[in-house]
């Protein structure tokens, strides 16, 4: 342990500040001389995350620095995390604990938020605009969102079928499986209906998903409801038709 000698009032405050700003993230390295302690004076210290030695003067500790190697780390990786989100992080320097970044997405929207390691994140004003547009077009729809989220929003549709969807989707179009499914199916069972076959599938997932059926004469084949819109029906009635 560093032997202390007696000091000044102010020295005795300087080092208890000292030592509370340290607090549990670290320890001096340095011996020095309680009486001789000032804000100038430079002492080493070490990190008690990644046992880093690092050198800054009192005033600089005080002032919420810490150790270089940490706070680069820790800024490095929230840039990761952001440019997955499409935004830009900008800190200024030197670096500190408590420090404010700005972080900016492409639309120039910007917002500080602290030197942390954040699982997700978003520009605010982005992302109110998607969720008025994502609650816009759930609404034309009937429906209203339960829980909303950057990818994918979970929905109640008018039928109170509760489902997901990758917004992206719901803005273009895309809207409750299972009543799509139900309007799917109730479509191709018309065509069906119209030329006395059968409907050999239970599911049709959408309007491109092939539906298993057969013709009356007991051939089984797939068509797509689009397929039956254009008038295609049993591809071996239709080959046989066309050789006599």
């Amino acid at each position: 342990m560093m032997r202390q000698s007696r000091g000044s009032p102010d020295s005795w405050l300087l080092e208890s500040r000292l030592r509370n700003a340290l607090g549990a993230h670290g320890t001096i390295r340095t011996k020095y001389a309680r009486a001789t302690l000032s804000r100038d004076t430079v002492l080493s210290f070490r990190c008690r995350l990644r046992r880093h030695e690092f050198t800054l003067s009192v005033a600089q500790i005080l002032d919420d620095e810490w150790c270089p190697r940490c706070l680069e780390a820790r800024l490095s990786r929230l840039r990761v995390i952001a440019r997955r989100a499409n935004l830009t992080v900008a800190a200024p320097r030197p670096l500190r604990r408590s420090m404010q970044v700005t972080l900016r997405c492409k639309k120039g929207h910007e917002r500080d938020t602290r030197l942390v390691i954040h699982r997700a994140l978003s520009c605010h004003t982005c992302r109110s605009e998607l969720r008025e547009s994502i609650r816009a077009v759930s609404r034309r729809q009937g429906g209203g969102i339960r829980v909303f989220s950057l990818i994918t929003t979970t929905f109640a549709c008018a039928s109170h079928h509760e489902f997901k969807l990758k917004n992206e989707a719901v803005l273009s179009g895309s809207w409750c499986p299972e009543c799509v499914q139900d309007s799917v199916i109730s479509e191709i069972n018309a065509h069906i209906a119209r030329r006395k076959g059968k409907r050999e599938c239970i599911y049709v997932a959408s309007r491109d998903a092939p539906a298993a059926m057969s013709c009356s004469r007991g051939h089984r084949f797939l068509r797509r409801l689009r397929e039956l819109e254009a008038g295609l029906w049993c591809p071996r009635c239709e080959a046989s038709e066309s050789k006599g």
